[in-house]
């Protein structure tokens, strides 16, 4: 298995690339036929996370070079800005009161000033794996950002967790939890399987699957009149 991963996994990124704008469309349907806020951010988180594998996935064509380096800059950028909207996701899933929303916006922010800057000190160093030419997280990374850029989207995993179990009685479905089981399942799995250098292919499935799931969910949304 882990041979066919390393001989076909650049075509894995581009179908999973290509499988995150079609669900940012299908997400952006749904925002348009329920007006809900929940779905919006939904649908934003599901754009970055299509140009994250779409970076990753072009690599390949693009070669190291300065291009590729900035593009990658710019996507570490964008998931240390976009991955903590789900905690707005999560307050607006669980209709929290305006004052939980507002901690979560706080929270929000905070986390989103902390990516960003981890973002930008981040080091990258060049590294083809399983047919992918990508920049990664170099050993020149300060030791703090490379915690940030590590732990706060496990941070994220938490939330959406705790919110899917909360789902399941309030709104009687089970595709906000399984969003966060994917997350957390596939960011791990590369770890636990022993291939480290793999978990980037792991982690854009998670991604994928989360977005999937959200879509789901957002399928039982009722359609707004407003």
């Amino acid at each position: 298995m882990i041979k066919i991963l390393l001989l076909i996994g650049w075509i894995l990124v581009l179908v999973m690339a290509l499988a995150e704008l079609v669900l940012f469309f299908g997400l952006l349907k749904k925002y348009l036929y329920s007006k809900k806020l929940v779905c919006l951010y939904m649908m934003i988180l599901a754009l970055g996370l299509f140009y994250d594998a779409a970076v990753v996935g072009v690599g390949r064509f693009l070669g190291a070079g300065t291009l590729l380096m900035r593009l990658s800059k710019a996507r570490f950028i964008v998931r240390g800005v976009l991955m903590p909207l789900l905690l707005p996701v999560c307050s607006y899933a669980m209709e929290m009161k305006d004052s939980g929303k507002r901690i979560m916006w706080i929270l929000m922010l905070i986390c989103i000033i902390v990516g960003t800057v981890a973002g930008v000190f981040t080091k990258l160093d060049v590294q083809t794996v399983a047919g992918v030419t990508r920049y990664a997280a170099s050993d020149a990374t300060p030791l703090w950002a490379s915690m940030i850029n590590r732990y706060l989207p496990l941070g994220m995993i938490v939330p959406v967790v705790i919110t899917g179990f909360v789902m399941i009685f309030k709104a009687k479905t089970l595709w906000m939890l399984l969003a966060g089981v994917a997350l957390c399942g596939f960011t791990y799995l590369g770890m636990f399987t022993g291939h480290t250098e793999l978990m980037f292919l792991a982690e854009i499935a998670g991604n994928m699957f989360m977005t999937l799931f959200f879509l789901l969910y957002a399928g039982k949304l009722k359609k707004s009149y407003l």
